[in-house]
């Protein structure tokens, strides 16, 4: 029989009764550590050994539990044994966890003598309800958490492990956030110091009985900043069912649509708007990070790593040595540095999105081909080009026929409008636009009339187009 023993989270005052009956009564304690106030509660008559000299041998902690298990397992080979720990031990005890498992392996019966943790007192020391503030526990080498909830902070035992922690901390939290420091709650001398998170690791009096406490942060507290962003979206995954239901291929059809929505604030001239359209976009964004993390696919850094270096490695003439003085120099060192990455048999024209709407794909296909070298028409050819395309579609009997040689004619006209200096892409949509601002205005002809558009004439309703289209 294995005995694992809680030794509360200070004095003997605060162990259990009957954790206090087994350690009065073990022929043998075995300690994870005895730098611990109630070990002082073990009779003297009792030998201990403990673990401590593991700590300064071990390169890492699964090292370090790993071997104080297998000793455990030797000497309870001998017979029953008396393992205690710090606190409860199923709060923040990788070993017990760790010892669990073997002693069910080898089918040695393993039983567990409750202790306070550390978490009742620390409590206490920042007058914390756990339940009602619905508090999160978390281990200084794991900070994983929800920063618009209350934390508490084990492990704190080392200046070292505080600046890992805020370092960690500070990707959720602003750096001026004031947190607690708890030193020795359950003691007489506990003591409580509120600081900022930013200064956390600028003191020296961190031991193995100190523990952070985190007030969960406003949620518009830091409204503004990508932090704040990423934790609400993350926030949306968990608790909205409409949110956790999305997948990438259900999030596809709203990454094209705000995208198009940004651009069609931004034809409107209301650079307001845009703004406000351009956060729909990046919420798109966010969300296939967050769902891609956490199907371990990649994470939001990820996205963030993968388009710095791809910038720093297109830019060599602001990052390196090249020199490009113009923009058409620097489209050039951009083609040849994709076509490196592409790789040597890679098409030219694989990177143009086959989703891109038509007549923008047309015309990146044809920028492509261009420049890697396929001769461009000049305008007169083109036009020439434009008419017998025209002719041919005139001419077309049947539905496929009218289908291609439409295509070809919509192709050309692309082609040319590349060649003649405007995109093809924006100058259908600034004709949409217009389209729509005169059939606006027909609309309101025909309320000014007392009826609706459709209880005009079509002669009324041509002549009031022509008028429009001169107003213009």
């Amino acid at each position: 029989m294995i005995t694992v023993v809680g030794l509360g989270p200070a004095g003997p005052e605060l162990l259990t009764c009957q954790a206090a009956e087994v350690l009065a009564n073990a022929p043998r304690v075995y300690l994870r550590t005895a730098r611990h106030p109630a070990v002082a509660a073990i009779p003297a008559s009792i030998p201990t050994e403990s673990f401590d000299d593991l700590y300064e041998r071990a390169e890492t902690f699964e090292e370090l539990y790993t071997t104080i298990v297998a000793r455990l397992l030797e000497r309870g080979a001998e017979g029953d044994l008396v393992y205690a720990v710090p606190g409860h031990p199923l709060v923040g005890e990788a070993t017990v966890r760790q010892l669990q498992a073997a002693a069910a392996e080898r089918g040695i019966p393993l039983r567990l003598i409750a202790g306070l943790s550390f978490v009742e007192p620390a409590l206490m020391a920042v007058g914390v309800d756990a339940l009602e503030a619905g508090l999160q526990v978390v281990d200084a080498y794991q900070p994983d958490l929800d920063p618009f909830r209350p934390a508490l902070v084990g492990q704190l035992h080392s200046r070292r492990v505080a600046g890992l922690l805020k370092l960690a901390l500070l990707e959720h939290y602003p750096p001026e956030h004031r947190v607690a420091l708890i030193a020795h709650a359950g003691l007489p001398e506990v003591r409580v110091t509120w600081l900022p998170l930013a200064t956390l690791d600028r003191r020296n009096d961190f031991d193995h009985l100190t523990c952070l406490y985190l007030p969960a942060l406003p949620l518009l507290a830091g409204v503004g900043s990508e932090r704040t962003f990423n934790e609400v979206v993350h926030r949306l995954r968990r608790e909205c069912p409409w949110d956790r239901a999305q997948t990438h291929e259900s999030l596809r059809q709203y990454l094209i649509e705000e995208t198009f929505e940004a651009i069609d604030a931004l034809e409107s001239g209301d650079l307001v708007a845009y703004g406000h359209e351009l956060g729909d976009v990046l919420l798109q964004v966010y969300l296939n990070a967050a769902i891609a993390e956490e199907h371990g696919h990649f994470t939001l850094r990820d996205v963030y790593r993968w388009i710095t270096r791809k910038l720093i490695r297109r830019h060599p003439h602001v990052f390196g040595a090249v020199v490009a003085d113009t923009p058409e120099q620097v489209e050039a060192n951009w083609e040849r540095i994709k076509a490196s990455e592409r790789g040597e048999h890679s098409s030219r024209l694989a990177s143009v999105p086959r989703s891109l709407p038509a007549l923008a794909q047309a015309v990146a296909l044809q920028q492509r081909a261009e420049r890697a070298g396929l001769p461009a028409n000049d305008h007169e050819t083109l036009w020439s080009e434009v008419e017998r395309k025209l002719a041919e579609l005139r001419a077309a009997t049947g539905e496929e026929a009218r289908f291609q040689a439409g295509g070809e004619v919509l192709w050309q006209l692309a082609q040319l409008a590349n060649q003649l200096g405007f995109a093809a892409e924006d100058a259908l949509r600034a004709a949409a636009s217009r389209f729509r601002q005169r059939f606006a205005a027909l609309e309101e002809r025909a309320r000014t009339s007392g009826r609706s558009l459709d209880q005009c004439s079509a002669v009324e309703i041509s002549r009031w187009w022509q008028e429009t289209a001169r107003a213009e």
